[in-house]
């Protein structure tokens, strides 16, 4: 069985010099304490992960509570917006479904073209013929 050695970065190597990916995360590991910012030359998804969360390991309580507040906030946006977006496209599929039964296309068809079941169809024209 043969090994292969890899020359380890010196502490005092600067980030530019560091070309394999193994390291870059040698350079994390023996840094992470100290390090501030995600380097540029680094473009590994993993790596830029622990640079992050070493990063938020160094916050104040009161850093991490406006991160927190901020996350939920980002995560109330994007359920609102994606529930328009439901909204909007069940409106289009209504508006859709009641032009063709007023033009007279066949509730099968209407499925068919829309992707959405006959019993989608029957409904939405029986709460359009109730209003």
């Amino acid at each position: 069985m043969e090994f292969t050695f890899i020359e380890l970065p010196k502490f005092t190597k600067e980030l530019a010099e560091l070309k394999t990916l193994t390291e870059k995360w040698v350079y994390f590991i023996k840094n992470a304490e100290s390090l501030e910012v995600v380097p540029e030359n680094i473009n590994d998804e993993g790596l830029k992960s622990a640079y992050e969360e070493a990063n938020v390991q160094t916050w104040t309580q009161e850093e991490l509570d406006a991160y927190e507040y901020a996350f939920m906030r980002e995560e109330d946006e994007r359920a609102r917006l994606d529930k328009a977006e439901q909204k909007g496209e069940i409106k289009r599929e209504e508006e859709a479904v009641i032009s063709m039964s007023e033009n007279g296309i066949p509730v099968e068809l209407m499925a068919k073209s829309l992707k959405i079941s006959e019993t989608r169809v029957q409904q939405i024209i029986e709460n359009h013929s109730n209003k």
